[in-house]
């Protein structure tokens, strides 16, 4: 039997999902991330919202049993139930910040492809799609494009090109952007990160034997025995 993928269907696939994050969760469901779940779950989304964002057709069509909030960005939505009692602030109902009074030297290290995404000036009347794979990689797209489960519209309001802010503002902002948006869509922010720097201690062990080889004449280096493999970390981890 084919399942039911009527606007009915969906209007009660939306507040079933709303209540099932909800009771797992006790917190706002990110409308990214229930959108690609229903999009997994066989509904035609981009042609059951007609012109619609989702967050207008929950406001328009499940108004009295699912209600949509903000957080401090005002670019991430979530769902509720209606029955939840609001606290002082929506942002409350929301994941924790992964940025909490950031400065430059806190601002978390994302994926050059990822920073990428979220800075490249958009291309014209496009969508900015990021892939969610290994590697990962982006690309803007027409806004009828179909999309795969490993794909992840980026809003053109979370994108920060060269021109609007400078230094650290704009990186903290960049920062944010990419954070709101991977908390909204459920990515886990550690796929989006780059790796940590090597530790100092490491490279300070490499720099002062590589500097002792080098303080030795030409006839002592050729004194010199090593593995073929340990030459090659070295020369890899040459200074200058």
């Amino acid at each position: 039997m084919s399942q039911d993928h009527s606007l009915d269907s969906f209007r009660e696939a939306v507040g079933e999902e709303t209540q099932r994050y909800w009771e797992r969760e006790s917190r706002a469901f990110g409308l990214a991330k229930m959108g690609q779940i229903l999009i997994q779950r066989g509904f035609n989304v981009k042609k059951l919202l007609g012109r619609r964002r989702l967050s207008e057709f929950i406001e328009q069509e499940l108004s009295g049993s699912v209600r949509v909030l903000h957080d401090d960005n005002p670019l991430v939505l979530g769902a509720v139930p209606w029955s939840v009692t609001l606290p002082s602030r929506a942002s409350e109902l929301f994941k924790k910040k992964v940025l909490s009074g950031s400065t430059s030297s806190q601002v978390t290290r994302f994926k050059p492809v990822v920073w990428a995404a979220f800075s490249k000036p958009l291309d014209g009347d496009r969508v900015r799609r990021l892939l969610l794979s290994e590697p990962i990689s982006f690309a803007d797209v027409p806004g009828d494009a179909d999309r795969t489960d490993s794909e992840y519209d980026i809003d053109e309001r979370l994108i920060v090109p060269y021109s609007a802010l400078k230094g650290d503002a704009r990186r903290e902002k960049i920062s944010d952007n990419i954070a709101a948006w991977a908390r909204e869509a459920g990515i886990d922010l550690g796929l989006l990160t780059a790796l940590p720097p090597a530790s100092s201690t490491n490279l300070e062990e490499s720099n002062v034997l590589v500097a002792l080889i080098r303080s030795l004449s030409t006839e002592e280096r050729a004194r010199v025995a090593l593995p073929l493999d340990i030459v090659d970390k070295l020369m890899k981890s040459r200074i200058g």
